[in-house]
C-alpha cells in the first residue's frame, strides 16, 4: 500500500503542471475606467488628456479597449482611440491599433503580474479588475502613457474636481460605476468569482498534512480513500458539480450587480426629475411674489389716495409674507434633495451637486410617447433581469440534485449523504427545493406583470392629470384677470378672495409641473422594465 501511495506523488506533480498550464480562470475587466493620457503633441511638448476607457472582455480570447477623450482636446491620432488584444490562448498576444505608424505588434503575457510586454518594442500593458495602465516607451513610436482606474473618488476623476454643475446623463453614468451600493455589490461579484476560481482550482491535486502522513506511513484502505480525495479530487463528480455550482453563483451575482445598477440609476433619475420639478415650482413662486409685490405697490398708492381703507396694504403684505415663507421651504428642500442625490450617485461630499439639467431635452408630456400595454406586459417578463437571476438559482438547485445523487462517493460527505436510509430522502428534498423555486418564478412573472400594469396606470393618470390641470389653469387665469381689473379701476377688493385666487393659480401651475413629473417617472420605470435608457438606447445586460 505504501508503494502505491508513493507512486501517486509524480502523478500529482504532472497533474498540477497540466492543470495550471490551462490558465483556467481569467479576470473580469469589463466596464468603464477613468484616467489621464500623457503623450507628445505635434510640437514635441508634453500634453495630458482626460479620458474614459471602456473595456470589453466578453470574448475571453480577445480584449477590445476604447479610449475616449473627455474634454475639449482631441487625442492626437483620433478622438476615439481603439486597441485590440487577441490570441490569449497562444504563447503571445497580438496588439493592434497602438500607433498610427504601426498596425500591430506582439506582446508576451506575464501571468504573474497581469502585464504584457512587447517582444520587439518597449510596450507595457498592465491590468486588473481595478486599474488599467498602458505605456509606449519605444523610440520608434510616439511616447504614450495611459493610467486609469475603475473605483475613484470624485476628486480623482479628471474633469470632475471642483465641478458642481452636472448633466443628468453624466450622473447616471457615474452612478453605474461609483454609487456606494454598486461598489459594495461589485466586491461581492469579485468574491463570488474568486470562490468559483477556488473551487475550480480545488479540482487539482493537492497535498495536506494528513495525506503526506498517510503516504509515509503506508496506511490502510481508509487512509487511501482520504489520500485519493487530496491527490485526485477530479475523480469525484461532486467536486466538479460544486465547481459548476459556484460558477453559476458567480453569474447570478453579476446579474444582481446589473439589477442594482439599473435600480440605483432609476432612483437617481427620479430624484433628479423631482429636483427639476421643485425648481420649476420655485420659479412660479418667484413670479407670483413679484406679482404680489406689484399688487402691494398698486394698493399702497390707492390707499394713500384714499381709494382703499387704511390697512389694505397690510392684507396684501400678509399674502406676500406667506408666499415668501412657502418659497423658502421649497428652496430648503431642494438643497436637501441635492445632498441626497450627491450621496446616491456616489459622491462623498453631500454638497457636490449644485446644479443639474438634461443635456438632451426629455420627451414632453404635451407630446407623449405611445405605450402598448400588451407589449409592455410581455416584454417586462421576457426582459426581466430578476427572472433571469431566478433562472440561475434554479440552475444551482438542479446541480444540487445531481450532487445529492453522487454524494455517497464524496470523501467529505456527511452521514446523511451515504448509501443508507436517508439517501433517498435527501434526493427528494433536493427535488422539492427545485419545485419551490419554479413556483417562485411563476410568482415573480405575475408580480412583474402587476408592476408593469401599475406603471402603465400611472402613465395614463399623468396624461389625464395634465389635461385637467391645463383646463384648471385657464380658469384660474380668468379669475386672476378679474381681480386685476378691479384693482386697476380702484374698486373694492375681497383680499381673502384675492389670496384664494393667487393660491389656486399657483396650485394650478404646480399641478402641471406635478403631472409632467409623474409622466417622467412613469417613463423612467417603463424604461427600467424594458431595459432601455432615458435616451431610448438598449441597456447592455453584460456590463
Amino acid at each position: 500500500m505504501g508503494v502505491l501511495m508513493k507512486k501517486l506523488i509524480p502523478f500529482f506533480i504532472l497533474c498540477c503542471i497540466a492543470f495550471f498550464e490551462t490558465g483556467c480562470i481569467e479576470l473580469d475587466i469589463n466596464g468603464s475606467y477613468y484616467g489621464v493620457l500623457n503623450t507628445i503633441n505635434s510640437k514635441k511638448s508634453n500634453e495630458s488628456f482626460i479620458v474614459k476607457v471602456d473595456i470589453n472582455n466578453e470574448d475571453k480570447n480577445n480584449i477590445l479597449i476604447k479610449i475616449f477623450s473627455k474634454d475639449k482636446k482631441v487625442i492626437p491620432i483620433k478622438n476615439e482611440y481603439q486597441l485590440s488584444l487577441s490570441g490569449f490562448t497562444q504563447s503571445t498576444v497580438t496588439l493592434k491599433g497602438i500607433d498610427s505608424e504601426t498596425n500591430s505588434t506582439e506582446l508576451i503575457l506575464n501571468e504573474k503580474d497581469n502585464c504584457l510586454y512587447g517582444k520587439d518594442l518597449k510596450i507595457i500593458l498592465c491590468y486588473n479588475e481595478e486599474t488599467f495602465d498602458f505605456q509606449i516607451q519605444d523610440e520608434k513610436l510616439t511616447p504614450f502613457h495611459l493610467s486609469a482606474k475603475r473605483n475613484y473618488h470624485e476628486n480623482d476623476i479628471p474633469g470632475f474636481k471642483g465641478k458642481s454643475n452636472f448633466y443628468i446623463e453624466d450622473l447616471l453614468a457615474i452612478t453605474s460605476e461609483k454609487s456606494f451600493d454598486t461598489r459594495i455589490e461589485y466586491q461581492k461579484v469579485i468574491e463570488a468569482r474568486k470562490n468559483a476560481e477556488a473551487n475550480y482550482l480545488a479540482l487539482a491535486p493537492r497535498l495536506t498534512i494528513s495525506s503526506i502522513g498517510a503516504i509515509l506511513s503506508g496506511g490502510g484502505i481508509a487512509n487511501l480513500i482520504g489520500v485519493l480525495g487530496d491527490l485526485t479530487p477530479f475523480l469525484f463528480p461532486s467536486n466538479w458539480l460544486k465547481s459548476k455550482e459556484t460558477n453559476i453563483q458567480a453569474e447570478a451575482e453579476k446579474i444582481t450587480l446589473q439589477i442594482l445598477k439599473l435600480d440605483t440609476q432609476l432612483q437617481v433619475e427620479a430624484l433628479a426629475n423631482m429636483i427639476l420639478r421643485d425648481e420649476e415650482v420655485l420659479g412660479y413662486y418667484d413670479a407670483m411674489i413679484k406679482y404680489a409685490q406689484f399688487l402691494h405697490d398698486s394698493i399702497e398708492i390707492r390707499e394713500n389716495l384714499g381709494q382703499y381703507p387704511v390697512g389694505s396694504t397690510d392684507n396684501i403684505q400678509s399674502i406676500l409674507n406667506n408666499l415668501v415663507s412657502d418659497k423658502n421651504e421649497i428652496a430648503k428642500n431642494i438643497v436637501i434633495q441635492k445632498g441626497n442625490l450627491s450621496v446616491l450617485v456616489g459622491f462623498s461630499n453631500p454638497e457636490k451637486i449644485k446644479m443639474i439639467s438634461w443635456r438632451k431635452e426629455q420627451n414632453s408630456i404635451s407630446h407623449p410617447i405611445a405605450v402598448n400595454k400588451n407589449s409592455l406586459f410581455n416584454d417586462s417578463v421576457n426582459l426581466s433581469l430578476e427572472v433571469k437571476q431566478l433562472d440561475k438559482i434554479i440552475e444551482i438547485s438542479k446541480v444540487e440534485q445531481k450532487k445529492a445523487y453522487w454524494s455517497w462517493i464524496d470523501p467529505s460527505g456527511s452521514s446523511l449523504t451515504g448509501l443508507g436510509l436517508p439517501y433517498g430522502v435527501m434526493i427528494e428534498i433536493s427535488k422539492i427545493k427545485t419545485k419551490e423555486l419554479v413556483l417562485q418564478k411563476e410568482q415573480l412573472n405575475a408580480f412583474t406583470q402587476q408592476k408593469a400594469n401599475e406603471v402603465y396606470q400611472n402613465y395614463l393618470a399623468s396624461l389625464k392629470s395634465y389635461d385637467l390641470s391645463l383646463l384648471n389653469l385657464d380658469l384660474q387665469n380668468k379669475r386672476k384677470q378679474l381681480f386685476e381689473q378691479k384693482i386697476n379701476l380702484g374698486l373694492q377688493v375681497d383680499f381673502f378672495g384675492l389670496l384664494s385666487v393667487l393660491q389656486d393659480h399657483l396650485t394650478a401651475k404646480s399641478k402641471i409641473a406635478e403631472a409632467h413629473l409623474n409622466y417622467r417617472l412613469a417613463r423612467a420605470r417603463i424604461n427600467r422594465l424594458l431595459l432601455t435608457s432615458s435616451q431610448g438606447e438598449k441597456v447592455n445586460e453584460k456590463n
